[in-house]
């Protein structure tokens, strides 16, 4: 079963597109901002990571080029509220595959989730995976 990461703040996203996974046969975890995530992505193989840009600390664009420095070759299609060419633009250039806006309609994620799967490029993560040290999350504060 693909095991899939929905990152955003907002619980509610949260909830409805792990409703969403669950009933087309994903196993979806989720976490509220990078620290969380990052954790999770010590213990769980994830297959697929849905990213928002507006969380606290590290945002989206920060979370998705730090995965690509750190060689994390799992797809990342971006969901978000920002939805202006130059929104898209930087997800595209900090390393997401796709990109969503919110709100999100099941179909459309659906969609791109089946589309970004079966393209891994290497192996889903490194052998270590990276910790935000404090000093970090402070500079990445919004």
């Amino acid at each position: 079963m693909f095991q899939i990461l929905v990152i955003d703040d907002d619980a509610h996203t949260r909830r409805y597109l792990s409703t969403i996974l669950t009933h087309a046969g994903f196993a979806p975890h989720t976490a509220a901002d990078a620290a969380e995530a990052l954790e999770l992505l010590k213990t769980v193989s994830i297959d697929l990571v849905i990213l928002d840009i507006m969380m606290p600390g590290m945002d989206g664009y920060e979370f998705a080029s730090m995965l690509r420095g750190c060689r994390y070759h799992l797809p990342i299609p971006m969901l978000s509220a920002r939805h202006l060419p130059e929104n898209i633009k930087q997800g595209f250039r900090s390393g997401t595959d796709d990109y969503m806006t919110k709100p999100a309609d099941k179909h459309p994620v659906i969609i791109f989730i089946v589309v970004d799967l079966p393209a891994p490029l290497g192996p889903k993560k490194p052998q270590t995976v990276p910790s935000l040290t404090e000093k970090e999350m402070s500079s990445t504060a919004l």
